[in-house]
């Protein structure tokens, strides 16, 4: 009894200090989930990008400070007693730590945009009575500003946040109004000689800083307020443009399409401050006013310190011009030195690149619930809420459970859970690319599901409607993230959905967008699951694929030679039947067990085989030919099956059997019998294949001699896994590892015969990938090169070979997929033609209309799949646009969309200098 009362009082002890368990009461309250761990752990921060981090230097008294910048305000008690108690300690160490304080709280100021306010009040108390130090903080903060602005980081969340805690010093009567007006003027003129999206970023920085002032500044005559922010404005609308097309992810009703276009973020955001300023600056319920409770003790510092506000000077349109070229305003879209692919890559302010971040943020906005859940807010409340929202999830991003807690912990004045299901959707949903990964974002909303499912379950559902009543409008490339975003996402609960519905899409015709997401998103559970979904309603059995499974080219029961394709007979097709099914059961045996079913497959073909020639069937020769190449096919997956004998012996085998005259029909039978049966006995999983792979690598390639091998074997894993996809992709990937096929040859496939055999047959997005995954490698092959990862003479004379060599084969692989997008498109616009001229009866004309309906789908999805292609590489498509406008001259679609891109990705605003190179 003693032990176990011991035992269980040590488990309450070490709960309570570990922040875990039953015992621990912040453990379950996510409002006090804090930056920082427990002490009884060695300190880490969880806060984004800090430059400042723990070392054995720090004191004791440093790492306090630090740890009360990062919780003040985090609302475990009474904000005014909290901020005035921290200003009390930091005032009696600024005697000696007064530069650690000046960094940590720019630190602090940088990455927690939720809290500048308070940031803000917090300087002003410390300053009023120590002007020294209030002078130290805004000259860093002039210092800190310059240096984001000369290294082009306009796009990140630091400067956006140093703006707003500028704004926050002004209410607080630190910082004069003046001064801040003057360098927010001076931030148009920078953006007036930016490129894009800098120049948004900046217009969008100037523009939300607005709503942080109070509004006794913007008022106020003496400093100059009405006409500063009128001026402010209209020079803000007369540089804002709106954003390309191609980044448009949820696309106008087509009634519509003509006089109502897309509204870019920037303008909602001008607009919306517009009408605020004509309204008189009404009080906007989400935005913290802390200054407000400290007006009275502020003003009476001031009076009695006799404190004369900081002016704030910035020269910003002297530092444009040192911004502006270093992000190559002047290049040609020539190709870059060694020198920019070393230091294009490391972590970056608010994440992302230059291209994906930049665009990502000042793109189109989206809204799929509807707006009776706003709670009767105004929609500039609801766009600043968003934007929290945003900033949340980007400051957050490094934990995944920390960012859900601060979400759901958001306190407004009005209900947001549904904000935070728009916000996350937009998030995932986002051009051109999604940053973090959707990994990241499923385990975001599954950990939102855990804090509060009763609120999340209902929105996540309506969310999803709403998406899937507007597919038809969702860009082509979204359509692919949200089919794996929510085959995950019901993943995690037994795939249970409301099935019923979407019973209707099995109704519509192929290539429907509806029809199409149904379809990939049972594909997609299908290869997550291995087995059927139980709760499918049975209107959707239809669209239901098959459980994935293998077809092997040399099974005894199915086989059919090529010199003899009518081979068969009445009594075999219930054992093909059979022999199949157990087939497809046998997944996860051994080689013993598939031993012993393949030579039960063989009795039966010989059984089947006996019977063809007692009836006088189409027998002789060919059932001779068969029964020979199947028990070869046998004898050669025993050989490869055995571990201990060496592929010399395989190749030997083959050299002595497999020769041509065995299947005249084929010429590539030797290949044919080694792959297929190589295949069969890696089928168990990827590891299984790659050590074969490994093991056979010297014969396949002397197999793989020519470009119609490689062909040869791309189609032999497509028809080896024609119903599991995914694989397949995983399978050319190994293939491209280990450098079997090449590259160009695997883009040719996907887009030739593999898209015009199985692509356009199943609506299937996986020729996609294979292009996609090719064209990175070989992008990163160049990169590696080029950064002397890869290369052995020092002097560069090989190197230099190889960095031009792999940048011919980027070059080829680039323009390869553009021109073959452009054959696709013409393609189709021929077939259109064809069919318009036979019209006929009543069956002909509704036969006609379904195939013009099929191929207009298709057409979207091409241009969709060509429009992605580009957003997914803009550095390539930047270096080689003339080349590309070359190459698709001939169809006039295709011209278009090149054009469309080009305006997202000009010579000037892909800056090779934050361009991400992973």
């Amino acid at each position: 009894r003693r032990r176990k009362m011991y035992h269980g009082r040590g488990q309450q002890r070490s709960g309570l200090r570990r922040g875990g368990g039953a015992f621990n009461k912040r453990a379950i309250e996510p409002r006090l989930i804090s930056y920082v761990k427990p002490r009884r752990k060695r300190y880490r921060g969880e806060v984004a990008d800090m430059d400042v981090e723990e070392t054995t230097e720090m004191t004791k008294v440093e790492i306090n400070l630090k740890t009360l910048l990062l919780r003040v305000g985090d609302g475990r008690e009474d904000l005014h007693k909290h901020v005035s108690m921290l200003a009390n300690v930091l005032e009696e160490d600024l005697s000696t730590h007064s530069a650690f304080i000046n960094g940590m709280l720019l630190d602090c100021v940088k990455n927690l945009s939720n809290k500048t306010p308070v940031y803000g009040c917090l300087a002003a108390l410390v300053g009023v009575r120590k002007p020294e130090f209030a002078k130290a903080l805004v000259d860093a903060l002039c210092l800190d500003l310059k240096e984001e602005i000369v290294r082009g980081r306009i796009h990140g969340f630091h400067v956006r946040n140093m703006v707003r805690f500028t704004c926050s010093l002004v209410n607080v009567g630190m910082v004069s109004a003046p001064g801040l007006f003057a360098t927010l003027k001076g931030l148009l003129d920078y953006a007036a000689k930016s490129p894009s999206p800098r120049k948004d970023h900046t217009i969008y920085t100037v523009v939300a800083s607005l709503l942080w002032l109070d509004k006794a500044v913007l008022e106020d005559e003496a400093t100059g307020g009405p006409a500063a922010v009128a001026a402010l404005l209209a020079t803000a609308s007369d540089l804002a443009e709106v954003p390309p097309e191609v980044l448009v992810r949820l696309a106008p009703p087509e009634a519509k399409a003509g006089s109502n276009p897309p509204e870019g973020r920037l303008m909602v955001l001008i607009r919306l401050v517009k009408e605020a300023k004509d309204q008189g600056w009404p009080a906007l319920k989400n935005v913290v006013r802390p200054h407000e409770r400290f007006a009275e003790e502020l003003k009476k510092k001031r009076e009695d310190e006799k404190f004369a506000p900081i002016e704030f000077k910035l020269d910003v349109v002297s530092q444009a011009g040192v911004a502006g070229t270093s992000s190559g305003e002047g290049s040609t879209g020539g190709g870059r030195g060694e020198e920019d692919e070393k230091g294009s890559g490391g972590k970056k302010a608010g994440g992302g690149s230059a291209v994906s971040q930049g665009w990502g943020m000042v793109g189109y906005p989206i809204r799929l619930l509807p707006r009776k859940m706003d709670g009767g807010i105004t929609d500039l409340e609801r766009w600043m809420a968003r934007d929290a929202i945003t900033e949340t999830i980007n400051l957050f991003r490094d934990s995944y459970k920390v960012c859900a807690a601060r979400l759901m912990a958001l306190s407004f004045s009005f209900p947001h859970k549904h904000l935070v299901m728009e916000g996350i959707a937009s998030s995932i949903l986002s051009l051109p690319c999604m940053d973090p990964p959707l990994v990241w974002h499923c385990a975001l909303v599954y950990e939102a599901f855990r804090l509060d499912v009763k609120s999340m379950a209902p929105l996540f559902a309506l969310t999803m409607q709403a998406l899937y009543k507007r597919l038809g409008r969702l860009d082509v490339g979204l359509l692919d993230t949200a089919a794996d975003w929510f085959s995950l996402h019901i993943s995690n609960f037994s795939y249970q959905w409301l099935w019923d519905k979407w019973a209707g899409a099995a109704e519509q015709s192929p290539g429907d967008p509806q029809r199409v997401f149904v379809e990939e998103v049972l594909r997609r559970c299908m290869r997550l699951s291995r087995r059927g979904l139980p709760s499918l309603p049975s209107a959707l059995r239809s669209l239901e694929p098959p459980a994935p499974g293998f077809k092997f080219h040399y099974n005894p029961s199915t086989y059919v030679s090529p010199a003899a394709p009518t081979l068969a007979s009445e009594g075999g097709e219930a054992a093909a039947a059979a022999a199949a099914k157990d087939e497809e059961e046998d997944d996860d045996d051994d080689a013993n067990t598939r031993r012993r079913e393949m030579e039960s497959e063989e009795a039966a073909g010989v059984g089947r085989d006996a019977a063809g020639e007692e009836g006088k069937g189409p027998g002789g020769k060919a059932d001779e030919e068969k029964v020979k190449v199947t028990e070869l096919a046998l004898d050669l997956i025993d050989l490869i099956e055995d571990k201990d004998r060496r592929a010399a012996v395989v190749s030997h085998w083959l050299d002595k059997n497999a020769l041509p005259s065995v299947e005249p029909g084929d010429p590539c039978f030797r290949l044919n019998l080694f792959f297929a049966c190589l295949l069969q006995s890696g089928r168990k999983s990827p590891t299984h294949f790659v050590s074969l792979l490994a093991r056979h690598r010297d014969e396949i390639k002397t197999l793989v001699n020519s470009p119609k091998m490689a062909m040869r074997v791309m189609q032999l894993c497509a028809e080896f896994h024609r119903e599991d996809e995914s694989r397949l992709v995983t399978v050319v990937g190994k293939l491209l590892n280990f450098a079997i096929i090449h590259p160009t040859q695997a883009v040719k496939w996907a887009l030739g015969e593999g898209y015009s055999k199985e692509g356009r047959r199943r609506w299937s997005f996986v020729y996609y990938e294979i292009l996609r995954n090719a064209t990175l490698r070989t992008i990163q092959r160049r990169r590696m090169i080029a950064s002397k990862d890869l290369g052995i003479d020092d002097n560069g004379k090989q190197r230099s070979g190889l960095l031009r060599f792999a940048e011919h084969q980027e070059k080829n692989i680039i323009l390869q997929a553009f021109k073959r997008f452009a054959e696709m498109l013409t393609e189709l616009e021929g077939e259109g033609e064809g069919n318009e001229a036979a019209d006929g009866d009543d069956d002909a004309e509704k036969s006609s209309e379904h195939e013009a309906l099929a191929r207009k789908e298709e057409r979207r999805h091409v241009l969709g799949r060509m429009r992605e292609y580009g957003r997914r590489f803009p550095t390539e498509f930047k270096r080689y646009f003339s080349a590309i406008q070359d190459v698709v001259a001939a169809n006039p679609t295709a011209v278009e969309e090149v054009t469309r891109l080009a305006k997202l990705i000009r010579p000037q605003s892909a800056d090779d200098n934050n361009v991400d190179p992973s």
